[in-house]
């Protein structure tokens, strides 16, 4: 998507809420492509952690006895965490994807409805 808007102007007048123009956030969108969508997957541990972070949504998943050291903290129950954290992170790329597509029917924007859709229906 990163490659598909810095590939045209067509959309550079387009408002993102909270971000303003694509034009303004193009050259920050390259740079956080590598960092965000690296070429090389990352470990399946970082995943992991991730999905056990999306997962806390109380501090009861969690244990701390020394509220300063970080490495003090244990997990009391991983399942829930990890399972909560799969479905919240899923969800917001649901979400997103439908905001998207909402956005271009709006629009009126056939173009970029077929490009969505083509996205949405790649096996």
């Amino acid at each position: 998507m990163i490659e598909f808007i810095n590939s045209t102007t067509k959309y550079d007048d387009f408002e993102v809420k909270q971000y303003g123009k694509i034009s303004n956030t193009k050259k920050a969108l390259e740079i956080l492509k590598e960092s965000l969508f690296p070429k090389t997957p990352y470990p399946s541990y970082v995943k992991i952690i991730s999905m056990i972070i999306h997962g806390m949504l109380s501090q009861d998943g969690i244990d701390y006895k020394n509220k300063k050291k970080l490495s003090d903290i244990s997990i009391v129950d991983l399942v829930p965490l990890y399972s909560n954290g799969i479905n919240l992170y899923l969800s917001k790329i649901v979400i997103i994807i439908m905001n998207s597509y909402d956005l271009t029917i709006q629009r009126n924007d056939l173009d970029t409805q077929k490009n969505l859709l083509e996205i949405i229906n790649n096996e």
